[in-house]
């Protein structure tokens, strides 16, 4: 039995899907159980990648597109997207997923952090929106405080539930 985990990012993906048209939303899916997220590959604006070397460099490509987007709503006298889109013209918002966030973090530690954590602080006003998951508590501790608000699963002990929501309580959740 898991921890729901993989229900509840079918949820938000498919919550997404139904609610926005392809104009408004890209969607990039990333896993190591390519399985999980195939369900959505025939999705035009929905991306899947189950290799970690290229969801690096599409952590790269979105903190460029975060710098150019910033460009953008400077240029257009604009604060956020929705003040870009009302009076500029439309820009996407672009949604990431990382299903196992210790996957990159195993491979490229403070690369991955740094890059989740500007993402997860700057990206949101200019319409990057980053969801991430992560079982082992020992990698998300590094990043965990650039998130504006986090959603916690059962958790395996009192000590992972601290560092999820700073709180004991998650490693009773059913």
């Amino acid at each position: 039995a898991g921890l729901g985990r993989t229900a509840f990012l079918h949820g938000i993906i498919i919550s997404l899907l139904l609610s926005h048209t392809p104009e408004e939303i890209e969607l990039y899916l990333c896993g190591q159980r390519r399985s999980e997220f195939s369900r959505y590959s025939e999705i035009p604006y929905c991306q899947i990648s189950s290799d970690p070397a290229e969801e690096l460099e599409l952590l790269e490509d979105l903190q460029a597109e975060v710098d150019r987007r910033y460009t953008a709503l400077f240029e257009s006298r604009c604060r956020t997207i929705y003040d870009f889109n009302r009076r500029a013209g439309l820009m996407k918002h672009l949604i990431v997923i990382i299903e196992e966030y210790s996957n990159l973090a195993a491979h490229w530690k403070k690369r991955t952090a740094s890059l989740v954590t500007n993402l997860a602080e700057m990206s949101s006003a200019c319409g990057i929106h980053v969801i991430v998951c992560s079982e082992k508590s020992v990698y998300f501790r590094d990043i965990r405080n650039s998130f504006p608000s986090r959603v916690c699963l059962r958790t395996d002990s009192i000590a992972d539930s601290y560092v999820m929501i700073d709180r004991k309580g998650a490693e009773k959740l059913g």
